[in-house]
């Protein structure tokens, strides 16, 4: 088989296992990623950019029905909160199909936030959509818990 055909044959075979809108774009780990340094850097703009319009936000109780409600109410807070905390990625996963990315992550974070110690486990399910310009959160939802001895 000549090489023209079998590049034909490769594409076609992973044609299901290429997104409905694959680009050269980000990978759903790194858009979380993308994410999570925009609100280290205090950047709204690049964080909510990450975010679908209609993303569901829930975080220690709250639900922020959408990307403007969450402009408007914990994007300050977590801004705060990554800037005087440290977070240390332990374990990630990834699942995936051609319309939907799930990225399950558990992180240690340490610092100091509102004068108080910070010692947590975070877990994060991030779901993201493809859309044209690359892979958008669609809906996040974190919960953490305090390291034993704090």
């Amino acid at each position: 088989m000549n090489r023209h055909w079998s590049g034909i044959v490769f594409a076609v075979l992973l044609g299901n296992a290429i997104p409905t809108f694959a680009t050269e774009r980000d990978t759903p780990a790194e858009v979380v990623d993308a994410f999570h340094r925009a609100l280290l850097a205090g950047d709204a703009d690049a964080a909510l950019n990450k975010l679908d319009p209609a993303a569901l936000i829930f975080e220690s109780g709250y639900v922020e029905a959408d990307r403007e409600a969450y402009a408007s109410s914990h994007l300050g807070a977590d801004m705060s909160f990554a800037s005087t905390t440290s977070r240390k990625l332990i374990n990630r996963q990834l699942i995936a199909t051609d319309d939907l990315a799930v990225v399950a992550t558990e992180s240690r974070i340490q610092g100091e936030f509102g004068g108080k110690l910070v010692d947590l486990t975070s877990l994060g399910t991030v779901v993201l959509t493809p859309t044209p310009t690359g892979w958008l959160i669609r809906h996040i939802h974190w919960s953490s818990r305090k390291m034993h001895g704090l």
